[in-house]
């Protein structure tokens, strides 16, 4: 799963979908943890099956992903902006996650820059994961087996 170094430290199951307040940044951040958190569950639900879920940050890259920050925010990443990796880049390093030999059976990784990595410490939340994916069945109905 693509995911990002930048995410949120924790979640609120009272405003999982910004239903009470909404700020694009935050709600970027808080999918980029709920992502990451799912991906190391979908992982260790997968052990042993030979199906492998890993986590790859691309990199920060020339998108548009934030063309309607404003303020203060939007000047920076707008100056930013020149020294950010090509999207080409980053699509490399997601192609490397998918399809590198040296990768070939590792599960439940973190990449970044084509190289493991930590991701933010409460990614790592067994209980926020295990409450997420139970959240996640009962979204969807599809309750697992």
């Amino acid at each position: 799963n693509v995911t990002s170094v930048r995410m949120a430290r924790r979640l609120d199951f009272g405003n999982l979908q910004g239903e009470r307040h909404y700020s694009l940044t935050s709600a970027y951040d808080r999918s980029k943890l709920a992502l990451t958190l799912f991906t190391y569950e979908l992982a260790r639900r997968l052990r042993g099956s030979g199906v492998t879920a890993n986590c790859v940050h691309p990199g920060s890259l020339r998108t548009e992903i934030y063309r309607d920050l404003r303020g203060i925010s939007g000047v920076l990443v707008r100056l930013a902006t020149p020294f950010l990796a090509s999207p080409e880049v980053g699509a490399r390093r997601v192609v490397h996650a998918a399809a590198a030999p040296e990768l070939e059976g590792v599960t439940e990784a973190y990449l970044v820059n084509c190289r493991p990595a930590r991701s933010t410490p409460g990614s790592y939340d067994l209980g926020l994961a295990a409450r997420l994916w139970t959240l996640s069945e009962r979204m969807t109905g599809l309750a697992g087996d």
